[in-house]
């Protein structure tokens, strides 16, 4: 039966048909997008036309026939000239490139859109790739390879999102994918986080405020340089500090066992301003001379953003900056927070080992922020 503008109104999860082709999706996320059933060259196949409501009922069967005249006429449905994904993919890498420090940014990026990407919809369109297709590529390597998987789904949603503000296509196919993507079975609170790219930004504000002690400002960039939570900095103390290294111990720490923090270059120099001030063996004393209170850094964030994102947050910036900007291994990422990774062995190596790659992470984050 035709749809009616009402039946699309009303249309529930599924494929909804309509005549001379014409194809409603529902998607679980309650997306509604419309496709039409063409013949190109021999081969039956479905194109996105737009998404509703943007585009009504009567405006898609009227862009429905445009596609089908198209060919008809022999045009090969692509009048734009749409590239396919390995095409646009590429210019995407080439866009980006010019902001990447770490060379083998752009080589990895490739690479992953070369081994997972490329042999399922590299030569496909850009506009005819749907979520489905989406869906295929990161099932597989979903619940064995998350850290890959999850890589390969921020890139190809980042070509996307360029088709989309170039005209190539009305919607990203790689959203409704989360819907049908298993989780891990773990239940995690997410701390509201500052998205990175405004953390730099807030630091300097705070740093040019006059209404907060001098002692405050530092405790806070210390707590984000760190990826620390901000206990462990209201209760450091000058003994724990050796060198470049801060040793936490034991039962400071929500694992309850010691954590060596790498210092960037900044934290140094915080940590030369804080001994300016000394006056008792906490390096950010309160105002009674023991540990702040636990308020202190969050009332601060309250007034000066107002978003609610909390301090803890800061440590979520990080990991997203981290995976979103540099190729460290998830352990390395994972170390910086005090995470636990793999059994007790792997856990023992980790520290060892690893400790000069969280030092490199640690001081790119600061640079990031210091630019």
């Amino acid at each position: 039966m035709a749809l009616t503008a009402s039946k699309v109104k009303s249309a529930v999860v599924g494929r909804h048909s309509d005549s001379g082709g014409l194809i409603l999706r529902v998607h679980e996320s309650g997306l509604k997008q419309w496709f039409v059933r063409v013949q190109i060259k021999g081969k039956r196949t479905e194109r996105q036309i737009g998404k509703y409501p943007n585009l009504s009922l009567a405006e898609a069967r009227s862009r429905a026939r445009e596609w089908r005249d198209k060919l008809k006429s022999g045009a090969e449905g692509n009048s734009r000239n749409t590239p396919t994904f390995d095409v646009l993919a590429e210019k995407v890498v080439r866009l980006l490139e010019p902001n990447w420090k770490n060379l083998k940014h752009p080589k990895q990026w490739r690479s992953t859109i070369a081994t997972y990407a490329s042999p399922q919809i590299g030569n496909k369109p850009v506009d005819s790739i749907t979520s489905a297709d989406i869906l295929a590529i990161l099932q597989p390597i979903w619940n064995h390879k998350r850290e890959t998987a999850t890589r390969v789904k921020q890139r190809m949603s980042k070509v996307f999102d360029t088709a989309v503000v170039q005209g190539y296509r009305e919607t990203n196919p790689v959203g409704p994918v989360d819907s049908a993507l298993p989780s891990d079975g773990r239940k995690v609170r997410h701390m509201p986080s500052m998205p990175y790219q405004e953390v730099a930004s807030f630091i300097r504000k705070v740093k040019e405020s006059e209404d907060i002690t001098p002692m405050v400002k530092l405790a806070l960039e210390f707590t984000i340089l760190t990826a620390s939570r901000s206990g462990e900095t209201r209760k450091a103390e000058w003994g724990e500090i050796s060198k470049d290294l801060w040793i936490i111990p034991a039962e400071k720490m929500k694992a309850d066992r010691q954590h060596r923090v790498t210092l960037s270059s900044r934290c140094l120099e915080i940590l030369e301003e804080a001994k300016t001030m000394r006056v008792s063996e906490i390096i950010f004393p309160g105002r009674t001379l023991s540990a702040m209170s636990d308020m202190t850094l969050q009332q601060l964030l309250r007034r000066y953003d107002g978003r609610g994102f909390t301090i803890h947050g800061f440590r979520t910036s990080f990991m997203n900056w981290s995976m979103e900007n540099t190729d460290f291994d998830r352990t390395v990422r994972e170390l910086c927070l005090a995470h636990s990774v793999g059994n007790q062995v792997e856990q023992a190596y980790a520290r060892s080992e690893l400790i000069d790659k969280r030092r490199e992470l640690i001081q790119q984050w600061c640079n990031y922020l210091n630019k």
